[in-house]
């Protein structure tokens, strides 16, 4: 797996996003990007960041708090790994790249997203003073492009936004 795709993960769900004068997602909204071949439909109410950091597109939450939850989209070219054989390699990058984030894999399993095999693994780690709550969802395009879709946020604000990562997770789609 790519180093710098663990790191463009890890830096987004560190950032503190400002939303600045970008209007609200509304209720029922598609959001299609050609050149990656995808669709989803983001949470209404949150805010649309394309290109932030190494992400293709970050959503993120309405909130009043210093750090707000969000979801990103990162893609990678792995055509050379199953499904699983690149789940696995993130899982150990995570843990071994980047020991000093305290890393800990509190959850994993299979899914299926609109009749494609994906991955998922539920964690926790911390950057110096901060602690990040992390959910990620792994599914390979037949071209063998690795799409990583990332909820993260505080622990104590996980629950809040957790329904809206699932829900949005159930709307990826292959275009």
């Amino acid at each position: 797996m790519n180093k710098a795709l663990v790191v463009a993960s890890l830096c987004l769900v560190a950032v503190v996003m400002l939303s600045g004068c970008v209007e609200p997602v509304e209720e029922g909204a598609l959001y299609k990007n050609d050149i990656y071949g995808f669709s989803v439909e983001p949470p209404a109410g949150w805010t649309i960041e394309e290109g932030a950091s190494m992400a293709i597109v970050e959503f993120v939450a309405p909130t009043d708090i210093d750090t707000q939850n969000n979801i990103n989209i990162v893609a990678e070219n792995a055509e050379w790994y199953t499904l699983d054989e690149y789940f696995q390699a993130t899982k150990q990058s995570m843990q071994t790249f980047f020991p000093e984030i305290d890393y800990k894999l509190i959850d994993e399993g299979s899914l299926t997203i609109n009749g494609v095999d994906a991955r998922y693994m539920g964690s926790e780690w911390g950057i110096e003073d901060y602690q990040f709550k992390t959910k990620q969802i792994i599914i390979m395009q037949e071209d063998g492009t690795a799409f990583v879709i990332t909820y993260s946020a505080l622990p104590n604000t996980y629950r809040y936004n957790i329904v809206e990562f699932d829900r949005l997770v159930s709307t990826f789609r292959f275009t």
